[in-house]
């Protein structure tokens, strides 16, 4: 799973493998140590009666919680990701996008288990 923060936006990227772990368990996480006892948790998990998905933040767990029905639909389908505004009080809302996580036509792959790119018939 890659997680990517720029500014107001917060990125999640999976790949196959952990889409498929998302669709039997209902959630993927993974934790970055910084040091002894010191790490910062982050999951996406599906949960029902949510009408978004939304990210929340507490301490140092970072959940992007998606709807059911929605994760299902993306989850087995063509659909590169789910995408969401999320007001947060500011004049900026949070940008969330979940995606899947396709191959880099540009450089090599950090990871084999990446989605073939639909760009790649048409990139140069």
């Amino acid at each position: 799973m890659k997680l990517r923060i720029k500014g107001n936006t917060l990125r999640v990227r999976l790949t196959q493998r952990e889409i498929a772990l998302l669709d039997e368990s209902g959630r993927v996480e993974e934790e970055v140590a910084f040091a002894p006892g010191v790490a910062l948790h982050y999951a996406v998990e599906v949960r029902e009666g949510l009408d978004a998905a939304r990210a929340d933040l507490d301490g140092c767990r970072l959940r992007v919680a998606l709807p059911d029905a929605a994760a299902r639909r993306w989850i087995t389908s063509d659909d590169e990701g789910i995408e969401v505004e999320q007001p947060n009080g500011s004049a900026e809302p949070l940008r969330i996008a979940v995606e899947k996580d396709f191959a880099c036509l540009h450089r090599p792959s950090e990871d084999a288990d990446v989605f073939p790119n639909p760009a790649a018939a048409t990139y140069g």
